[in-house]
């Protein structure tokens, strides 16, 4: 029905345009809004999240004040039903110029912000001028986010950070981040060896930045490395798709930075299984460990609702 409710809300308002084009997937969908957009500066929203409340009217107060390339904004956590997590980002209002990016690289890191586009505005021109995706990465859907905002953080001139909380990211089950798909550990080792050629040939790699960028990616990897084991795919297919991770150079790279990374005791060993590749382990401790959660989520859903 997404088609339909696009169509109305073009019918109802002139200022909203529908595009209708074969599913190419993120990239090439995000990369068309940014062609077709006539605004001076572009706004990036995802499916499942909204905006806070006022939000178009501070940024615009925000932009009207000087012009930079791109302004970065802090975001709440929401749960499925629209209620706030604990969990909030926030910035410092700081204008950063081009000489001051490894500063404002780990400081995005620190809030979980670097690889994000939606928590971002970004210039038209500026946009337009500097953004070229690879071929090889248009089809990409894990991290394509990334493969957007590296390339413009890196190419921007003046970047304003603020300290409002505008962007409300709205945690769901099924969401495509949390779904499982094999594809996903050949994305991301495409994507975050993108980033770090980037940031290499800009001269921005620093001893901080390298140990930053190490430990996000061993924390990514871990990720989809639990996702598998914690699936409903075949044994067969999930050693496959964990022995082949192992392999991978850019994860090798990782494991010297995995000490800093703050796991909890159970998944430090849960890795320490898998990079000892007793993969079977592995698998048994994180199915067990997703029963576990769901067995929480169980329990604390019926208790909700007899005292609503």
């Amino acid at each position: 029905k997404s088609v339909q409710i696009c169509d109305s809300f073009t019918e109802r308002d002139f200022r909203i345009k529908t595009i209708h084009q074969e599913n190419a997937g993120p990239i090439s969908a995000r990369c068309k809004g940014f062609e077709m957009a006539k605004g001076t500066y572009l706004l990036s929203l995802d499916a499942d999240d909204r905006l806070a409340q006022n939000a178009l009217g501070r940024i615009d107060a925000v932009l009207s004040q000087t012009e930079i390339d791109i302004l970065v904004f802090g975001y709440r956590r929401i749960d499925i039903k629209g209620r706030y997590t604990k969990t909030e980002y926030c910035f410092k209002d700081i204008i950063y110029s081009k000489s001051q990016k490894k500063d404002l690289f780990l400081k995005l890191w620190e809030k979980n912000a670097f690889n994000l586009v939606w928590n971002k505005v970004f210039r038209r021109d500026f946009i337009h001028k500097n953004l070229r995706i690879p071929e090889n990465l248009k089809n990409i859907r894990t991290g394509d986010d990334a493969i957007i905002v590296t390339q413009l953080l890196i190419q921007a001139d003046k970047i304003r950070t603020v300290e409002d909380m505008l962007y409300e990211y709205r945690i769901v089950p099924d969401s495509i981040t949390r779904k499982f798909d094999p594809k996903s550990g050949e994305d991301i080792i495409q994507y975050r060896s993108y980033m770090l050629d980037q940031i290499k040939k800009a001269d921005l790699l620093c001893s901080e930045i390298e140990t930053v960028f190490f430990q996000v990616t061993y924390r990514t990897i871990s990720y989809v490395l639990w996702q598998c084991a914690r699936s409903n795919n075949s044994r067969k297919e999930k050693i496959s798709f964990l022995c082949n991770m192992s392999t991978q150079e850019l994860y090798r790279e990782s494991l010297s930075y995995a000490e800093k990374v703050k796991f909890s005791a159970r998944k430090r060993f849960s890795m320490w299984l898998y990079n000892h590749e007793m993969f079977y382990n592995f698998i048994r401790i994180e199915k067990f460990q997703n029963y576990i959660n769901h067995l929480i989520c169980t329990v604390l859903c019926n208790y909700r609702r007899k005292n609503e």
